[in-house]
């Protein structure tokens, strides 16, 4: 009588490859192809008052938070240019949503101009994200809402 061995942790990888498989098809699924009326409501800053309105005189209010070129605020690769190219500078650069602030647009606190020459992951919709020196300046200013208007 011959006996067959099946050689037990091949058939042990393939099991658990397959339902791995089966796991991360289930996460796509479940990520990508579930309906609209299934998922949370998204809010939209874009279609906020506070951002629609023209350019002019009418002062605005936004979230500011503050950052530095650190591996803390920016990660181990940064090198402290923005996302414009150029070098980040304290008492110019600001980080942006560039779907309501464009690249190279003023805006004016009342602490000064900045102009919009960054972006981050972080960084959507209504708020920005003002350049400091140090890390201790950028934790000083913290989070605070703040007024603005466009230069």
């Amino acid at each position: 009588m011959t006996v067959i061995r099946v050689p037990t942790r091949g058939v042990r990888f393939l099991l658990r490859f397959g339902l791995a498989v089966l796991l991360l098809l289930q996460l796509y699924c479940a990520a990508f192809l579930l309906p609209d009326s299934l998922l949370p409501p998204v809010r939209d800053y874009r279609s906020s008052s506070i951002f629609s309105a023209p350019a002019g005189p009418e002062v605005q209010i936004i979230e500011a938070t503050a950052y530095c070129s650190c591996p803390i605020c920016c990660g181990a690769f940064s090198d402290g240019r923005t996302a414009s190219g150029s070098w980040a500078t304290a008492g110019r650069t600001l980080a942006a949503d560039t779907t309501l602030f464009g690249m190279g647009t003023c805006l004016a606190f009342e602490f000064g101009h900045r102009t919009v020459e960054d972006t981050g992951r972080v960084i959507l919709g209504g708020i920005v994200d003002i350049y400091f020196d140090t890390h201790q300046e950028a934790l000083e200013f913290g989070r605070r809402f703040i007024s603005f208007d466009r230069c």
